[in-house]
């Protein structure tokens, strides 16, 4: 006979592994303690609020959004100028939620936010609407 409750327990502790590796914003900002208090308050507040404003450095918008979708990396990538980092989420408010967040229900429409750098940080901040 097979005993269910083992399977329930093994898959459970599966998952609860599985988010306690995502790169989650309270973790990275953690893992940038240092560089993220010596933001300006509300350069701090925008990245907790899940924002993103033209002039942010690649540091700034990997703690405020993580990773870019499609990408295995839980740091912020290098970055030349031209580069556009692609985030598929939502908006809830001003916050855009990134779908690489566990918790998101993908029950959702998603839309796509662009983030493209310059040689200045970020250059142009668009929000494009699912299809």
């Amino acid at each position: 006979m097979i005993q269910r409750p083992h399977l329930l327990s093994c898959g459970c502790l599966g998952f609860f592994l599985l988010l306690g590796c995502s790169s989650t914003q309270t973790h990275r900002v953690a893992q940038y303690r240092e560089a993220f208090y010596a933001y300006p308050a509300d350069v701090q507040q925008a990245i907790l609020s899940g924002q993103v404003e033209t002039g942010y450095t690649p540091l700034q918008v990997y703690l405020a959004l993580g990773p870019p979708n499609r990408s295995r990396i839980f740091e912020p990538p290098p970055v030349q100028a031209g580069d556009t980092w692609t985030y598929l989420g939502y908006r809830s408010g001003e916050r855009f939620v990134n779908n690489n967040d566990p918790v998101i229900l993908p029950s959702r429409g998603l839309e796509k936010l662009l983030i493209t750098f310059g040689e200045d940080g970020v250059a142009k901040v668009e929000y494009l609407n699912p299809d």
